[in-house]
């Protein structure tokens, strides 16, 4: 990310996934800050996706973890929410800066049943707690709108693209900015 940063000028974030193991390393917050002096990554560059499942099996030391990693200018996201613990009295202790909702919603916007309507309400919340939103997932142009309409900040699914390798993703950030 620093490489294409610095390539296109361009200060974009990149998102890391964390598992629960690589929670568990003692010193995790040193490696994260030696690796954006190895890399020359400003730290608010960085967002660290943790899945609840990963969150919940040390609650009071990831939030002091998340804490520390906040401190050094660090994101720290909610990834696949709604697939497991998901309740509203841990989510105002987390400290986190977003919310990603699962795919497992999208899926309800199409059937435009009861179920879709809790969406729009996950939105709301997160907002009001200060967090970003992630969908997940976003296959349809139904999904798209119904996610425009309840103000969702980001969106990520095979509608925009499909994942990308490197060299690929090098070559379409460089055609962007040959169009600028």
């Amino acid at each position: 990310m620093k490489r294409w940063q610095t390539l296109t000028g361009i200060k974009v974030p990149i998102s890391v996934n964390v598992s629960e193991q690589q929670l568990e390393v003692a010193n995790f917050a040193k490696l994260v800050a030696d690796t954006l002096v190895a890399t020359g990554l400003d730290a608010e560059y960085l967002q660290l996706e943790i899945t609840e499942s990963g969150i919940m099996k040390s609650v009071d030391k990831n939030i002091s973890l998340f804490n520390i990693l906040r401190i050094m200018g660090v994101k720290i996201a909610l990834d696949d929410f709604g697939t497991g613990y998901s309740s509203l009295s841990y989510i105002q202790r987390l400290p986190i800066d977003t919310l990603k909702i699962d795919k497992s919603f999208m899926d309800e916007i199409v059937k435009k049943n009861e179920k879709s309507l809790i969406i729009g309400d996950i939105i709301s919340i997160a907002h009001r707690l200060n967090m970003k939103i992630v969908a997940e997932g976003v296959e349809t142009d139904v999904q798209l709108q119904y996610l425009r309409k309840h103000a969702c900040d980001y969106i990520q699914g095979y509608l925009f693209s499909k994942p990308l390798d490197e060299q690929t993703m090098e070559a379409m950030i460089m055609q962007q900015k040959n169009k600028a």
